[in-house]
């Protein structure tokens, strides 16, 4: 009787799957402890798909070895490029939202208390951080009650485990707390 998948696309196949599953845990989780373990699950995932899938299809030592270093180059990476991709999305959504801000306190002569003040006529909709699939928000504080930074507001999002980047409008800088 024949095994099923016998070539070489079967393995392959489930390997593209169970690292598209770790990719998908890597976009769900912030930077900081949780890149550390989603990435050292990735790791894992590459180094024991490799042999499973070579041991499966009885291929020669040689194409195992090329295998295996391509996934262990791609598990190494891939973490990175997602929170490059991650911080970069993020802040874009942020100007948009900066701006819009500042369009609604042109029009109105002060900033709004609520980010939701600005949709529809702004903004469609409220825009989401880049970070855990898109789940978390902005979070937004007008100082129009703190006297000392009257006529300013405080912008913010979550970048990493007890990471925080925030803008102090307007004209102001980002920085990140830790």
């Amino acid at each position: 009787m024949r095994r099923p998948g016998k070539s070489f696309v079967f393995p392959l196949l489930s390997g593209f799957l169970l690292l598209l599953g770790l990719l998908v845990l890597q976009l769900q989780l912030f930077l900081g402890v949780q890149f550390v373990i989603s990435s050292a699950v990735l790791l894992l995932g590459a180094v024991l798909l490799a042999p499973l899938t070579f041991i499966y299809t009885r291929q020669p030592l040689r194409a195992y070895l090329r295998a295996t270093t391509a996934a262990l180059a791609l598990a190494v990476v891939l973490p990175f490029v997602l929170a490059g991709w991650q911080a970069d999305v993020s802040r874009r959504r942020a100007a948009t939202l900066i701006q819009s801000l500042e369009q609604y306190r042109t029009r109105q002569g002060h900033y709004p208390d609520s980010l939701a003040q600005l949709v529809p006529t702004y903004l469609p909709a409220e825009p989401h951080t880049a970070y855990a699939l898109g789940q978390y928000t902005f979070y937004y504080h007008s100082d129009a009650a703190d006297t000392s930074r009257a006529g300013g507001y405080q912008l913010g999002y979550d970048e990493g485990l007890m990471v925080q980047s925030f803008y102090h409008g307007p004209g102001g800088r980002w920085h990140s707390d830790d």
